[in-house]
This record gives C-alpha cells, sequence and structure tokens, in this order.
C-alpha cells in the first residue's frame, strides 16, 4: 500500500517537472530568436566623404526614431549605397 502511494505521488510530480523545464528552455529560445544582429553601419567622420563603421541594432524600415551611434556624442549612422556613400539613413528597431 505504501509503495503504490509513493509511485502514484512521484510519477506526476516528475512529470510536472520535466514539462516546467521544458516550457522555460523553449520561450529562452523563442526569445532568443527574435534579437536581431548588430549590423555594421557607418557615421560621417571629420573627413569629406569619409565613413567610420559602427555597430548597431538598427533597421532601414522607416520609423521616427533615427538611429544613432553609442558614443559619448551620438552621431547618426548610415548604410552605403551601391557607390560606397553613406547615405542611406537607418532607424531605431522598435
Amino acid at each position: 500500500m505504501k509503495t503504490s502511494f509513493v509511485k502514484m505521488l512521484v510519477l506526476p510530480i516528475a512529470a510536472f517537472a520535466l514539462a516546467s523545464a521544458g516550457a522555460v528552455t523553449t520561450n529562452a529560445s523563442r526569445i532568443d530568436a527574435t534579437k536581431k544582429p548588430p549590423i555594421t553601419a557607418f557615421a560621417h567622420s571629420a573627413l569629406p566623404n569619409s565613413c567610420e563603421p559602427q555597430n548597431v541594432n538598427c533597421t532601414t524600415v522607416v520609423s521616427a526614431n533615427i538611429c544613432m551611434s553609442s558614443e559619448t556624442s551620438p552621431r547618426q549612422v548610415w548604410l552605403k549605397d551601391g557607390t560606397g556613400a553613406c547615405v542611406v539613413p537607418l532607424y531605431k528597431n522598435n
């Protein structure tokens, strides 16, 4: 009698623990999949027609928030067009 009671109690607890662990790891992988990796953008430097590379989390999808570099004095960042000029504006990911 005592053995069957323990078996009846342990099996549901073990199943619940495994299901909980699976749910937590599934959610974590879903969150990681939505993060976008940083892209290399360019900020205009003091020299004419010269751009410095910057790693940012931005997009070309137009929004109200312009993408800025993460420096002490932030500058707007751009992508290069087909000619190599830094003229394609970037926007913050929403």
